[in-house]
């Protein structure tokens, strides 16, 4: 429907916005934070929110260094 070069232009211009408006989304949460509610949570919620993303790291690093190369091998067109 569109030719290529205005495909990448329409692209580019959404991927952008939407960069954006995450931007600005994150921004508003940071902005109504409250530092006395983080406070009266307590330490085991982030806690617990740093091994769940540690873990996953480690299991996305894990798969990559074990499934990259076999995966790439099998999709190279030689």
């Amino acid at each position: 429907m569109l030719e290529p070069q205005a495909w990448a232009a329409l692209t580019g211009f959404l991927r952008s916005a939407a960069e954006e408006c995450l931007l600005v989304a994150m921004a508003a949460v940071g902005l109504t934070s409250l530092f006395a509610g983080m406070r009266s949570i307590g330490l085991k919620p982030f806690a617990l929110g740093l091994f769940a993303a540690l873990l996953i790291g480690i299991v996305s690093l894990a798969s990559i260094s074990l499934f990259a190369e076999p995966m790439m091998a099998m999709i190279s067109i030689d």
